[in-house]
């Protein structure tokens, strides 16, 4: 009897250590986003990396919350319209043209999950 209970164990012990370890990392994944700003970024042509551009529509725009810091800027900050354009990481050319006038065109370089504000005059 002692035998089988000694059996029944180590044969328990050796497949508890057969099965293998499974790892799964569950979390949320930040994007690495463009945002846009302007008095006035409806109609307003963008073109990231040279590819074909489009127009900035008025249903396109995100309500600004930015300006966390003080008062004075984030009344500053709400009368600029927002644009968010999801980018790859690394270099991205960000050329942004207003009425056939190119007002803004720079290499901007993003890391991963990185959110950088771009603001344009027109």
């Amino acid at each position: 009897m002692l035998k089988i209970v000694k059996l029944i164990i180590i044969t328990q012990f050796l497949t508890a250590c057969a099965t293998g370890t499974q790892k799964i990392a569950i979390g949320l994944e930040e994007p690495t986003q463009l945002l846009l700003q302007s008095e006035a970024l409806v109609g307003m042509s963008v073109s990231i990396n040279n590819q074909l551009p489009f127009i900035i529509l008025k249903n396109e725009l995100t309500r600004n919350k930015l300006g966390m810091w003080d008062d004075n800027e984030k009344e500053d900050n709400e009368k600029y319209e927002l644009f968010i354009l999801n980018v790859n990481p690394g270099n991205n050319r960000l050329s942004v043209t207003s009425e056939g006038q190119k007002i803004y065109d720079k290499e901007l370089y993003f890391s991963k999950g990185q959110k950088r504000i771009v603001r344009v005059e027109k």
